[in-house]
């Protein structure tokens, strides 16, 4: 809560491109979409880019979380050991490497 300025960081290109750009109503995912839309309209400073999966792996390890859980918010009171390593990682500059497929 309170946050006005936001970056929103995703490892889906596919994902990035859909959510930027018209959207067609036969689409599968139109109404999930659609959503998104409306949320970076609403009133606040809200970035939507692209990043590779080796740049942001916090996001990634949430990610994957999501299809553990069920459908909606989840909050996080305490990030876990794996968690915390990654973000101690990220703080300090860890770097990975990157297959990039073209």
């Amino acid at each position: 809560r309170g946050f006005r300025q936001v970056i929103i960081k995703s490892n889906s290109l596919l994902a990035v491109n859909k959510v930027l750009k018209d959207l067609q109503p036969c689409d599968l995912l139109f109404q999930i979409v659609k959503q998104c839309q409306e949320l970076l309209r609403r009133n606040w400073e809200c970035v939507l880019c692209h990043t590779y999966r080796e740049a942001n792996m916090c996001a990634d390890f949430l990610a994957s979380l999501a299809f553990q859980g069920s459908f909606g918010v989840s909050i996080l009171s305490n990030p876990s050991d794996h968690l915390h390593r990654l973000i101690e990682e990220d703080l300090i500059g860890v770097a990975r490497p990157c297959a990039i497929v073209s």
